[in-house]
């Protein structure tokens, strides 16, 4: 869009000037209210109450996708490890943080396996438990690099375990929302393509996998490559395709993962703040001092060692805590 490019539907991304709230707010995006009542019938059907969370002062501004987007907090484990320490039936047994100390301790005490790779955001007080309670080496407070490498140690077997539900905000449908630029040509045209993109399976799988026969094929109620070819002309992903739940699951999952997915959002909990959209133009130079510490300093500020994120304006941002009261 910046280079002038005609562009009449765009899906917007999590973060940076993509972010659905920034191009919102800087009027990147056109108010498809009406178009969507003329032409996009089947979208608001389909949709729903979850509309709510890319409407802003009554204007709707994109379409949320419809998947699913439930984001529930697990542990991962290395299979091996705990099965070699005698401790796989006790991890499938946790509830919640405390319930991994022992599992923790035992790990580190341990001749084999000993310290952790490092620390990663963990939300809460995780990470100071578990730097604390000595269950990681010092040095991997200064590595920024800790999540990364522990990242990449997992392609192997892992045991999962969850630890908490969390619910469906706002922020779980404005990181991928389908919009109309407000520069768009042809908007009436955008939102009659956008209403094929949420009810014609065809088209998901287009969008997603490409030509059928050429880009995947159809085996056992799943997408997946022709046989011995893996380069394919295109090749996409179903994660910001509009409708999921029409979209042929790609090989790997089970041919019912969409029923099993629809499933999981049928028992999601709903957050109270869902549709809301909090303007941050009178603390944006806040959020950016913030959002740099954190960069640098994040697996320090998560164990608990340094506490350097209430100097740069961490009250400020939290007085905006009364917008949430206000919109309840």
């Amino acid at each position: 869009m910046s280079a002038g490019e005609q562009v009449d539907l765009l899906v917007t991304y999590p973060g940076g000037s993509a972010h659905f709230t920034a191009m919102a707010t800087q009027g990147q995006l056109m108010d498809i209210t009406d178009l969507l009542e003329t032409y996009g019938q089947p979208i608001l059907d389909i949709v729903g109450d979850y509309m709510g969370a890319t409407t802003i002062d009554g204007a709707v501004m994109a379409v949320p996708i419809n998947a699913d987007v439930v984001a529930d907090l697990y542990m991962n484990m290395r299979t091996d490890v705990l099965e070699d320490l005698g401790l796989l039936e006790q991890a499938e047994q946790i509830q919640c943080l405390a319930d991994l100390e022992p599992i923790l301790k035992a790990v580190k005490e341990s001749d084999e396996w000993s310290y952790l790779s490092g620390l990663g955001s963990n939300g809460g007080n995780g990470g100071i438990l578990i730097y604390g309670g000595g269950f990681a080496a010092r040095e991997s407070a200064g590595n920024v690099s800790a999540s990364a490498s522990a990242s990449a140690s997992c392609g192997m077997s892992m045991t999962s375990v969850k630890l908490a539900s969390l619910p469906i905000t706002t922020g779980s449908y404005t990181k991928f929302a389908w919009a109309v630029p407000s520069s768009a040509k042809y908007p009436e045209a955008a939102i009659t393509f956008l209403s094929m993109m949420y009810t014609d399976s065809r088209i998901s799988n287009l969008l997603a996998w490409g030509i059928e026969g050429r880009d995947y094929v159809v085996e056992d109620g799943v997408a997946k490559y022709p046989d011995g070819n893996e380069s394919v002309p295109y090749h996409s992903g179903d994660t910001i395709i509009a409708n999921q739940f029409i979209t042929l699951p790609w090989d790997g999952n089970s041919s019912d993962i969409r029923e099993l997915q629809a499933q999981e959002m049928e028992s999601a909990i709903i957050s109270p703040y869902l549709g809301f959209n909090c303007n941050t133009d009178a603390i944006t130079n806040e959020i950016a001092a913030i959002t740099n510490i954190s960069a640098e300093y994040e697996s320090q500020v998560t164990s608990g060692i340094v506490d350097v994120i209430p100097k740069v304006g961490l009250s400020r941002i939290f007085r905006k805590n009364r917008l949430f009261t206000s919109f309840l």
